[in-house]
């Protein structure tokens, strides 16, 4: 990733976000809740994943199913689905293989779902 154009992106979202708060609030909004969750002490991954995204509905109103997916698959094998997002998270190699970490977690998504249902659907 260069950090050049990710900085550039990030000067120009500052200087333009005032103008668009009404629609970016939203999505800080399930940002600071993720994060805060994410940091929580819980009694099982499920839960922790499940308040982690609790506003996230707010970002997707009209399309919830990622996240009732990737809760279900918590429920289904909670330990492989917190790898998964541990391995996400995971930058101590650089931000250089987000695009590859991103796949992974697309990749086994779909593993643990055709795993573990009848019928399976491919996430873009």
């Amino acid at each position: 990733m260069d950090e050049r154009i990710l900085i550039a992106y990030l000067e120009r979202y500052k200087k333009q976000a005032p103008k668009n708060w009404e629609n970016e609030k939203v999505k800080w909004a399930a940002v600071a809740c993720f994060q805060k969750a994410w940091n929580g002490s819980f009694p099982d991954f499920y839960t922790k994943l499940k308040t982690s995204l609790s506003k996230a509905d707010l970002l997707f109103a009209s399309r919830p199913y990622p996240k009732d997916s990737i809760l279900k698959l918590a429920r289904a094998d909670s330990d492989a689905v917190e790898r998964m997002f541990a391995e996400l998270f995971d930058e101590s190699n650089g931000a250089d293989n987000t695009l590859q970490r991103i796949a992974r977690f697309k990749s086994e998504a779909e593993r643990l779902y055709k795993n573990n249902y009848i019928f399976h659907c491919k996430y873009k």
